[in-house]
């Protein structure tokens, strides 16, 4: 589970180790490549959605259908939880908690006929994910057990986005200790002011100084504070809109910055304590960052309340 604040680049780095095991899987401890299954959960997820659930088919069955994770098993993909904690896991997960320290568990009945095989989540030593049985889910009368068998090299990977001021869960103990949480800090100011150097390119030479100065104040001013703190992947985009604001004439490099900060991160803004914001904002008001452009952003921010 990589663990960071918002645009520190834990969804891209998860698909670039992907992308590494598929290209060099002996150098990870693995014999093959592996695709990988996406999902970003919400409130409204249950343990349908993540395991499965009983459902109503289209000939007005009561059958079991597979959620997202059997379904990844099946395929003998990787599954990813993008942003997980967006869903209360730890009501979700269930019964799969025991699957997660490596026994396998019973999911229910393909059909509400008592008679009806059982359905399992279980491991297998092979390299490869298997599945027994799997057509007894749509069988008219299905007395089979299915069992979904995750892989020796299956993965469950995750995004979790600790310090988002919108409305999210925390991991129990229970559920937290079942996963290794990789810290995904934002770079230094070093690290952020040569991904930005690259970005500048774009802007007009004579205001590539200013425009400098003022995105790396903002970066320094949010990540000096952890309840502030953002990734750089929303202020590296500002450069591209300054640059694109110049080239129309539409206004100071402070004001195309304030715009570009609001519309980058302040959503995120609108939704963190007055007093956190008042203090940022007492940062970012000086003759480097947005000078009298505060007052314009805080504006904006009451819009996108």
């Amino acid at each position: 589970m990589l663990v960071g604040p918002p645009g520190t680049g834990k969804t891209q780095l998860i698909e670039e180790v992907v992308r590494e095991v598929a290209q060099a899987p002996a150098s990870f401890g693995m014999s093959m490549a592996h695709d990988r299954r996406i999902v970003t959960p919400d409130e409204s997820w249950t343990t349908r959605d993540l395991l499965g659930g009983d459902t109503v088919d289209d000939k007005g069955r009561i059958r079991f259908a597979i959620g997202h994770l059997l379904e990844a098993v099946s395929r003998d993909e990787w599954l990813v939880l993008d942003e997980a904690n967006r869903a209360d896991m730890d009501r979700i997960f269930g019964g799969a908690l025991t699957w997660l320290s490596g026994q396998a568990v019973s999911l229910g009945r393909v059909s509400a006929d008592p008679n009806a095989g059982e359905i399992s989540l279980g491991w297998t030593d092979s390299v490869i994910s298997e599945v027994t049985q799997l057509d007894e889910l749509m069988a008219d009368s299905p007395i089979e057990p299915v069992e979904f068998l995750a892989g020796a090299e299956w993965r469950l990977l995750g995004t979790y986005n600790a310090l988002d001021a919108v409305r999210v869960f925390r991991f129990g103990q229970a559920l937290g200790r079942r996963f290794a949480h990789v810290p995904i800090a934002p770079p230094d100011s070093l690290g952020f002011e040569s991904a930005l150097a690259v970005e500048l390119t774009q802007v007009p030479p004579e205001f590539r100084s200013e425009v400098r100065t003022r995105v790396v104040t903002l970066y320094a001013a949010h990540r000096a504070k952890h309840s502030t703190a953002l990734g750089p992947a929303l202020f590296l985009g500002i450069p591209r809109y300054v640059a694109a604001g110049i080239g129309l004439g539409q206004g100071t490099v402070t004001e195309l910055v304030a715009e570009a900060y609001v519309t980058s991160s302040g959503a995120w803004l609108a939704r963190i304590d007055d007093t956190v914001l008042d203090a940022l904002g007492a940062a970012l008001s000086t003759d480097e960052g947005l000078e009298g452009q505060w007052s314009w952003v805080t504006t904006q921010l009451q819009v996108l309340r």
